[in-house]
This record gives C-alpha cells, structure tokens and sequence, in this order.
C-alpha cells in the first residue's frame, strides 16, 4: 500500500508540471517571428485570404482561448492539425513512431552492450590504467555533443568509406539486414551519451557491491580476486589472510 501510494502521489505532482510546461511551450510557439497563415499562402496572399485561415484555425481569438481549446483537444484525443501537411497532427505521429521506437530500441541496445562490460571491467580493474580509460572514455561520451558526433559518423562511415549508409529508414519486418544497417550510425550517435553515464553507474554500484562483507568473507575464504588471481592458502584449506 506504501508503494501505490507513493507512486500514486508522484503521478499527482507531475499534474502541474505537464501543465507548467504545456503552457510554456504553447507561448513560446506563438511568440515566434513569422506567420504560419502568410507562410501557408505565400507573402502575395491577400489580406482577405489571411484574415478567412485566421477564423478557419481559430487564430483570431485571444491566446488564452486559444490554449483552452487546444489542451481541452489534447485531453480528449485531438492533438490538432498540421496547417502545412493538411493531416492530423495524431497521424502524422503514427506514422513516424515505429522509427522512432525502432532507433530507441538500437540505442539502447548499444549502450547497455557498451556501458555495462566497461563499468564491470573499470570497477574490476579499479586503480588501473584500464580504469582510467573507462572514466576517460565515459567522460569524452557526455562531453561530445551528439550532433557532432553524427556528423563525424556519416563523414567516415558513409562518405569515406561507404560502408554505411548516411539516412533513411527501412522497416526491420520488410529486411533486417537493411535495417541494421541504416539504424547503425543513428544507434551510436544516441547510444554513446547514455553508455557514457551508465557505464559510470555501472562502476560505481560494481564498487558498492565489491566491499559488501559477504563479497569479503569470499576473497577470504579463497574465491578469485578482481584480477583472476586466487589468495594464498595455508595448511587446512584455509585462505592465508
């Protein structure tokens, strides 16, 4: 019952905050420079024309009747419709999830593959130059930005030597090699920075678990150290130590 409530009271405090930023972003769209009505009809539009799309989308009234309708659409389902494209805004999102999940499946699947090997072996290894490595490397993974790392990626991997290629996406229930092989860089560019801080929780909780006394009495009782190598023993069976 403590765990429901509990989550039951962490769910009620994200309420204001979906709401806070549900009302930052709303204002920050429209007090961008432009006009999405002028850039739908082209800068020839006639003010007539303008002034009908404005009552057509609503873009007349107030701001703040504008947010109403807008997150009352939301709440119920409606996420609006896209003024270029001329396609509900709910579709447009189907129609782009299964590649988004696609590549958040790959990233993941590249960091926890990179990350969780490299804290064992730095927390394994802890003094070492390989340690040492590990911590550099995680800390050159958050330090990168992404987009420059992508950038590098395709400069090599698909304009140098044209293993891989530079975009697109192709769906991994039609063909799978395709498929990896056009997630491959966009998987890594994502992945690299989450490995990065896994990789640093990875080692620090492999350290927490090294120094717990059950962990202890093993070394003590003769089961392999960090590096491989088993204590000395004395007459009886006995570790030396």
């Amino acid at each position: 019952m403590n765990t429901l409530r509990y989550v039951g009271v962490r769910i009620l405090q994200t309420v204001p905050v979906l709401f806070g930023v549900s009302v930052v972003v709303f204002v920050i769209i429209h007090s961008a420079p432009g006009d999405p009505i002028v850039n739908l009809l082209g800068i020839e539009a006639t003010d007539e024309n303008v002034e009908r799309l404005r009552r057509q989308y609503g873009l007349n009234q107030p701001l703040y009747v504008q947010y109403v309708k807008w997150i009352a659409g939301v709440l119920g389902g409606d996420l609006g419709r896209s003024i270029t494209q001329s396609r509900t805004v709910a579709s447009l999102v189907a129609s782009r999830l299964p590649a988004t999940l696609f590549l958040a499946v790959s990233s993941m699947i590249v960091a926890v593959a990179i990350a969780v090997p490299a804290g064992v072996i730095s927390a394994a290894k802890k003094g070492t130059l390989t340690d040492y490595a590990v911590t550099t490397g995680a800390l050159a993974g958050i330090s990168i930005p992404n987009f420059w790392l992508g950038l590098v990626l395709i400069l090599v991997f698909a304009r140098t030597y044209g293993v891989l290629p530079p975009g697109n996406y192709v769906s991994p229930v039609e063909n799978p090699i395709e498929a990896v092989r056009h997630v491959a860089m966009p998987a890594i560019t994502v992945g690299t920075a989450f490995a990065a801080l896994l990789a640093r929780q990875t080692r620090s909780s492999m350290l927490d678990a090294l120094s717990k006394e059950h962990v202890q009495m093993a070394r003590a009782k003769g089961l392999p150290l960090e590096d491989g190598v088993r204590p000395p023993r004395a007459e009886g069976g006995r570790s030396s130590r």
